[in-house]
Parts: C-alpha cells; sequence; structure tokens
C-alpha cells in the first residue's frame, strides 16, 4: 500500500460513512479495510478539473510557468505515484 493510499484510508478508517465505534481506531488492520476505497478515491481525482490545471500551470517552474500541458502531466505523474503499490 503506497503512503498515499494509507494517509487517505486512514482518514476514511477516521471518518466513515457510518457510525461503528471499532472504525474509530484506525490501527494496520482497520486500515487495510479502507485501502479499496482509498484507491478508488484517489482513481477518482485522477482527471483534474479545468479550475486545477488552470491554478497549477501558474505555478512557478525555473522563474517561469510551466503552462497547462505541464500542470497536467505532473499532475497525472503525482495520481499516478499515489497509486502504486510500492512507496
Amino acid at each position: 500500500m503506497s503512503e498515499m493510499i494509507e494517509r487517505v484510508a486512514r482518514a476514511i478508517a477516521q471518518n466513515p460513512p457510518y457510525e461503528r465505534t471499532e472504525y474509530r481506531d484506525s490501527g494496520p488492520v482497520i486500515v487495510r479495510d479502507f485501502e479499496s476505497t482509498a484507491r478508488a478515491a484517489i482513481e477518482a481525482m485522477r482527471k483534474p478539473t479545468v479550475e486545477m490545471i488552470a491554478v497549477g500551470s501558474w505555478a512557478s517552474h525555473g522563474g517561469g510557468e510551466v503552462g497547462s500541458f505541464g500542470a497536467r502531466n505532473a499532475y497525472d505523474c503525482m495520481i499516478d505515484a499515489a497509486l502504486k503499490d510500492t512507496p
């Protein structure tokens, strides 16, 4: 499980969509229970919104803007890294 998937799974475990007190303790076994949900949440973020691309394209990159293509490419690479099974 990648670091990002674990972080998202831990957040889901701490804020489940239902009230079950045994899921409030997000230890290693419980976090694994939410791994597929975390992966699905990150997959849902794979395609950046137009606003995200616009904001990202203005990010400074060596003294200039990265542009919308660079922002989209960088975002895709970051999501791919988050979804890798090994950190």
